[in-house]
């Protein structure tokens, strides 16, 4: 996700993030996301922020007004 995130801010207008179904709060612990940043950063704080940068990512895009992108969430 660091790395989408860097590649976003470095080529905005080349990169579209979208949200999906894993970064759903409930997804992201029977996934492993939990464990993962438990591993890699000793606390769970990142993950608070991880959910909440998740929250404010689109379910759809339009690519070069050709190319429509859909995620579906439940």
């Amino acid at each position: 996700m660091e790395l989408l995130l860097d590649l976003k801010i470095k080529y905005p207008d080349h990169i579209t993030l979208l949200r999906g179904n894993h970064e759903l709060m409930e997804i992201s612990f029977s996934f492993g996301l939990y464990n993962e940043i438990i591993k890699k950063y000793g606390n769970s704080e990142v993950l608070e922020y991880f959910t909440d940068l998740f929250d404010y990512l689109p379910i759809a895009a339009l690519i070069e007004s050709k190319i429509f992108v859909f995620r579906w969430t439940k």
